[in-house]
């Protein structure tokens, strides 16, 4: 078996940070995203949000 991207051979720590790095900056993105979101749609007020309420009930 070949060790293409340094999986089973690579240090420990440093295998961790170059694979997590990534998936922070990915799981940073979609709560940047959610948070705007949610604070455009805190803009709308009561009533044009409340179909879609009803709806996923």
């Amino acid at each position: 078996m070949k060790d293409k991207h340094g999986l089973l051979s690579a240090p420990l720590d440093s295998l961790l940070m170059k694979m997590t790095v990534p998936m922070v900056f990915g799981m940073v993105a979609i709560l940047m995203f959610n948070l705007v979101d949610t604070f455009f749609i805190s803009m709308l007020g009561t009533k044009p949000w409340l179909p879609s309420v009803l709806l996923f009930r």
